[in-house]
C-alpha cells in the first residue's frame, strides 16, 4: 500500500482546480494536468470555484478571467484572502492579453498570467517552477 501524500501548509499536494466556463477548454486543460500527475477538480463559474477552493484547498488553480457570476479577478482575490490558500499557485488564463488585464491579474494575486491560446509546455514549465520554488513554504 502506497503512503498517502502529506498535506502541504493546508494545501493538497497535487490537487489542481480548473476554473473555466467553456467545456472544451476546461476538458483539454484538465486532461493536460492529469497527464502531468495532477488530481483535477472542475468549476464552471466563480462562485463554484470559491466553494471548491475553500473546501478542497488545491495546490494549483488555473483560472479563466471571464466567468459567469463573479470574475476571475474576484475569485483570485477570494483565494488570496483565505489564509489556508495563501500559498496556492494561481495561473490566470484569458484570451484578453492587454497590459492592463495582465497587470490587474497580478494585482488581484495571480502568480502568472498566460494568454489563450496558451502553450501546454509553457504552462507545465511554469507550474513545475512554482511548485519547486514553494516546496519549502
Amino acid at each position: 500500500m502506497m503512503p498517502r501524500p502529506k498535506l502541504d501548509q493546508g494545501l493538497r499536494l497535487r490537487l489542481a482546480l480548473v476554473v473555466e466556463d467553456h467545456p472544451d477548454t476546461q476538458s483539454a486543460l484538465a486532461v493536460h494536468l492529469e497527464q502531468l500527475g495532477w488530481e483535477v477538480a472542475l468549476a464552471s463559474d466563480g462562485d463554484e470555484a470559491l466553494r471548491i477552493a475553500h473546501e478542497r484547498r488545491p495546490r494549483l488553480v488555473c483560472l479563466d478571467l471571464n466567468l459567469p457570476a463573479i470574475s476571475g479577478y474576484e475569485v483570485c482575490e477570494g483565494i488570496r484572502s483565505d489564509p489556508s490558500l495563501e500559498n496556492a499557485i494561481v495561473v490566470m488564463l484569458s484570451a484578453r492579453s492587454t497590459v492592463d488585464v495582465r497587470a490587474f491579474s497580478l494585482e488581484a494575486g495571480a502568480d502568472v498570467y498566460l494568454a489563450k491560446p496558451y502553450d501546454p509546455d509553457e504552462l507545465s514549465a511554469i507550474v513545475e517552477q512554482f511548485c519547486r520554488a514553494r516546496q519549502g513554504i
